[in-house]
This record gives C-alpha cells, sequence and structure tokens, in this order.
C-alpha cells in the first residue's frame, strides 16, 4: 500500500501536464499553517558555515517553492535572520541569491517527474546554479582565489543537499498543519479477487474499502469479485483533484498501473 503525499505544485492541474503558471509570492502568506514554516526559515538562516550568508536558509527558500509554500513570507524572515547573523551584507546576499533563483525558474525550467504517482518539481540544479553564480561573483570581486573558489562550491552543494532534506521535511510540516482544515480525498487502487484492478476515489479509505468488501455501497464491478486489496493510494485536498486522478489512471493500461503501483 502507497501513499503520495502530494507536493501541491500542480495546484490541481492534470498530471504530466502540470506546469509553472506563477510563483507562490504571495498567496496566503498568512496563514497559520505557514507560520511553522517561517519560525523555521529565520532560525536556519542564523546557521552558518562562515561566510556572510547561511547555505541552509537558500536550502529551505527553494524547499518552499517546490511546496507551494509563499516566498514572501519566507523571504522577510530570512532577512531579518541573515541581517541579524551577517549585517547588512548578510541580508543582500540572500536577497541577491533568492532573485536570481527566481530567475532561473524562468530560465531553466524546472522538471517534474512525469510518472503517475507524483510531481513534486525538481530544482537542485537552480539551487546550485544560483548560489554558485553569487558565490563566485563576490569571489571576484574581492580577488579570486582558488579557496574562495572551492568555498563557493561547497557552500552550493550543501545548499543542494539540504534542499533536499527539507523539500521533503516540509511536506510532512506543511500536511500535519493542514489535516485539520481540510478534509482529505483520496484516489485508490484495489486488487480483486480474481487478479483484476479498480481505480476509484473516495474521501475516507477505511469506510470505502469496507463497504467494498461488503458488497453493499461498493462499485457495482467489485461486488463480484471479492475480497479486494487496498494496493495504493494518493490524497488530494479537493474532491476535483482526486476524480480527475482517477479518471486519468482509468486510463492507463494495466502494465501501467502496475507500474505505477511499484512506488
Amino acid at each position: 500500500m502507497f501513499q503520495n503525499i502530494e507536493g501541491v505544485v500542480n495546484n490541481g492541474q492534470p498530471y504530466g501536464k502540470t506546469k509553472i503558471k506563477k510563483l507562490s509570492i504571495f498567496a496566503n502568506v498568512f496563514e497559520l499553517r505557514n507560520i511553522a514554516i517561517y519560525v523555521i526559515s529565520f532560525m536556519v538562516s542564523l546557521i552558518g558555515l562562515g561566510g556572510e550568508l547561511s547555505p541552509f536558509s537558500i536550502s529551505i527558500f527553494a524547499a518552499c517553492f517546490a511546496n507551494s509554500i509563499p516566498l514572501l513570507g519566507v523571504a522577510i524572515v530570512s532577512v531579518i535572520g541573515s541581517s541579524i547573523k551577517y549585517g547588512v551584507t548578510g541580508a543582500l546576499s540572500y536577497m541577491l541569491t533568492a532573485l536570481v533563483m527566481i530567475a532561473t525558474f524562468f530560465i531553466i525550467k524546472p522538471k517534474y517527474n512525469e510518472e503517475e504517482r507524483n510531481e513534486k518539481v525538481k530544482v537542485s540544479k537552480n539551487v546550485f546554479i544560483a548560489s554558485f553564480l553569487v558565490q563566485f561573483a563576490k569571489t571576484m570581486m574581492a580577488g579570486f582565489t582558488i579557496y574562495d573558489l572551492l568555498v563557493g562550491i561547497t557552500f552550493s552543494v550543501v545548499a543542494v543537499v539540504f534542499y533536499k532534506i527539507f523539500v521533503n521535511s516540509l511536506i510532512v510540516l506543511h500536511k500535519f498543519f493542514t489535516e485539520e482544515e481540510t478534509a482529505m480525498n483520496y484516489t485508490y487502487i484495489v486488487q480483486c479477487a480474481d487478479g483484476t484492478l479498480y481505480t476509484g476515489w473516495t474521501n475516507c479509505l477505511a469506510r470505502r474499502m469496507k463497504a467494498h468488501n461488503e458488497g453493499k455501497a461498493g462499485a457495482k464491478y467489485t461486488r463480484a469479485k471479492r475480497p479486494v486489496k487496498l494496493m495504493y493510494y494518493e490524497g488530494f485536498s479537493t474532491k476535483e483533484e482526486a476524480m480527475s486522478r482517477e479518471y486519468r489512471i482509468k486510463q492507463l493500461t494495466r502494465e501501467k498501473k502496475l507500474e505505477l503501483m511499484k512506488f
């Protein structure tokens, strides 16, 4: 049984066709569920490895983009934290790196996983390029040395590594604060007693599986093919997303569905 914790970057768009239409810069800035993210962003901006900027603050900025968490709130608290830790230079370095990264989102399009399971945006390349360009520019202005170049490369690698950590951690944290506000809807695949697969959607997996196996309120297809076994499911915040996903999975061949269930 699998759960797909949705990276909310698709905003309800059909899978495989998601595009970045707008950055989540201003949307839902003051929602309570984002406050914890802002607190974490502020704290990591105070953690440095030397130099004039925390690579972790860049990592969490990118992770927030990947999870559609408002960038404005994250940027504000990170600028404040950077200025406290490193002074005006640190705040300027952070803002410049963030701006360069946003620019790379338009120049180097972040990639999505085109498989059916997950559409989490991949921006590791953008994180490295933005971090390295700013660090390299600072090195050239201060007088180029091999040591400073290696420091810049190390900074960029650390930013990428912690982006990968934050991008998954923030999904869990954001989901924790969202679950009480938003009822979950699910698209699921069950395997019937005869080995065939059935795809449906529900807002309560336990109740739906019970209905399928009791043959009372489940789908007609499964009533004569009991018992059924839940093999795969994905969670969504809206019924429309779950129904859209159900339709797309039903268009897949059996082989594609089995491949999907391997994730």
